[in-house]
């Protein structure tokens, strides 16, 4: 089953197509987002967050489901860029990489998977590494049934290709992105990428129990780390008041209030749509 979270867009009659569109698609086993972005303003036009409830259902069903309840996917775009979310992804150094060692990685780590295609993306930082993940056959299959010609990358490439590009990033930082379900952390310490990982979490204890694990395993205290949050959830003032407690500063990955459709500005707040504002810049 899909059930629609929120439909966003800068006009009140609903998304007007224009031939000037970008189409961004977020594809993944709990969550299917969908944007719009305009290449001459290079503002995001519309947004649409859907949530998948059953998670063993037949991906056709889930696309056909989501078409139904968007208001543009089905329109033709200037272009498409779809971007997997799903756990089954590692982060290798270039100079290791083999299909070989990808896969025995892969397996070793989330085991063996049938009727799914090993893929990669080259991240450029100051030691290269690649995004290794596995697709389902089906997810690829309903790609190229739905969209003529489309780019594909990880999230995790998009992330790190953020996290990583700025300048002065603090000695420890943790970077939280909260999804539907799940959510992803990105540990950085003294400019070196230590972790990339997406959980499951159920409430939002998980997420401080997760958070402040990944440091505590790096044998570092959580006040010494700077934590960065974003995404889809409102934050329970118990919550934010243990992370305040737990971390030495906390801070919110905000996008700028005039880049989302402005019917959003009195319901959601500015870190709400930055991971998916992300994809899109």
């Amino acid at each position: 089953m899909v059930h629609k979270l929120t439909g966003l867009y800068s006009d009140k009659k609903g998304y007007i197509p224009k031939n000037t569109d970008h189409l961004g698609l977020e594809i993944g086993k709990d969550q299917v987002v969908l944007l719009v972005k305009d290449s001459i303003s290079n503002k995001i036009e519309a947004i649409e967050i859907f949530e998948l409830e059953n998670l063993n259902s037949d991906w056709s069903d889930i696309f056909f489901e989501v078409k139904q309840q968007s208001q543009f996917l089905g329109f033709n775009f200037s272009s498409t860029n779809v971007y997997y979310n799903f756990e089954e992804a590692l982060m290798m150094p270039l100079g290791k990489l083999s299909a070989t060692a990808s896969e025995e990685y892969l397996n070793l780590i989330y085991g063996n998977a049938d009727k799914s295609l090993i893929k990669y993306d080259l991240f450029q930082g100051s030691t290269p590494f690649v995004t290794v993940y596995r697709i389902k056959q089906a997810v690829l299959d309903l790609l190229n049934r739905n969209f003529l010609l489309f780019t594909a990358q990880h999230l995790y490439t998009n992330i790190l290709n953020d996290v990583m590009s700025r300048q002065n990033l603090p000695s420890i930082f943790l970077k939280l992105i909260i999804h539907c379900h799940h959510a992803i952390l990105v540990f950085v310490k003294d400019g070196q990428l230590q972790l990339i990982q997406n959980f499951q979490y159920q409430s939002q204890d998980d997420l401080l129990y997760y958070s402040i694990n990944v440091v505590q395993q790096s044998g570092l205290s959580a006040l010494q780390t700077q934590l960065e949050i974003s995404g889809l959830i409102d934050l329970l003032p118990y919550f934010e008041d243990q992370l305040k407690q737990s971390f030495g500063i906390i801070t919110y990955d905000h996008v700028p209030l005039d880049s989302i459709p402005a019917a959003g500005f009195s319901e959601f707040k500015a870190y709400h749509f930055t991971p998916f504002y992300k994809l899109m810049v």
